[in-house]
């Protein structure tokens, strides 16, 4: 559950991408996916990255496509799809300049964006539109999307930039911090979830909100995903938490 992203797709079910791969959650129960539809093991498709003197297995990301699950390893150009109860996987998943994969995130359009070194990549109707870094566009170095009430979030060192769909604005990081290892959340409000040194904060362009704990007094609560029945799905310290607002 270290740094995992997590989507709830139009069934209900829990997805959510982690360091060895790929989980699901249904009435089921949970499902643990190490492969893909070639059989072979994701963990020995592609070298494990070596980070400092820690070798650590790349990160996955996850989100939703036009109703399908879609994968990718993150520090690469590779991305699947769950398709048939497999996972297969997708030809030419970004254009070929574009460097290899940051980030994903999906909009309440169900528009897919993929971020790169390169920039921001927005997936319509089949074909990529590119927003490019700086002058005006997404920040340089930025590591963390996320989408949601008809904007784009996205966490750089130093700085976050917002879209609303017609231009970047971009805001200095005065009130808290998203780490390179933190997913961008982003709610239907088209507010940003972050965290500080004192807990879970909310920032919506203008203003800061921390948030209280929700859940069994943790204060450093992330959130990953928001279903349907508009639960909150949150990750903190080992476990998986669903949580059921009154308002």
């Amino acid at each position: 559950m270290d740094n995992c992203r997590a989507v709830v797709d139009e069934d209900g079910a829990l997805w959510m991408a982690g360091r060895e791969g790929i989980a699901s959650l249904d009435e089921a129960g949970w499902t643990l996916y190490l492969e893909d539809s070639t059989g072979e093991a994701w963990s020995d498709l592609y070298p494990r990255v070596d980070i400092g003197e820690v070798e650590e297995p790349p990160r996955w990301d996850i989100a939703l496509a036009a109703g399908e699950v879609r994968a990718a390893m993150l520090r690469t150009d590779r991305m699947w799809v769950f398709r048939d109860g497999v996972w297969s996987p997708v030809t030419n998943a970004l254009p070929g300049w574009a460097g290899t994969i940051s980030d994903l995130a999906t909009g309440d359009d169900g528009t897919m964006w993929v971020l790169s070194q390169h920039g921001a990549h927005s997936l319509i109707d089949g074909s990529w539109n590119h927003h490019r870094s700086g002058n005006g566009g997404p920040p340089e170095n930025a590591h963390s999307i996320g989408s949601g009430g008809g904007v784009v979030w996205i966490g750089a060192p130093g700085e976050q930039a917002r879209f609303d769909g017609m231009k970047w604005t971009s805001y200095g990081q005065h009130t808290f911090w998203l780490s390179d290892i933190d997913e961008v959340f982003v709610d239907s409000a088209g507010g940003v979830w972050g965290r500080d040194a004192d807990g879970t904060v909310r920032f919506d362009g203008t203003s800061t909100h921390r948030i209280a704990a929700v859940y069994g007094g943790d204060e450093f609560m992330q959130p990953l995903a928001v279903d349907a029945e508009g639960a909150w799905w949150l990750v903190g310290y080992g476990a998986v938490y669903r949580w059921e607002p009154l308002s």
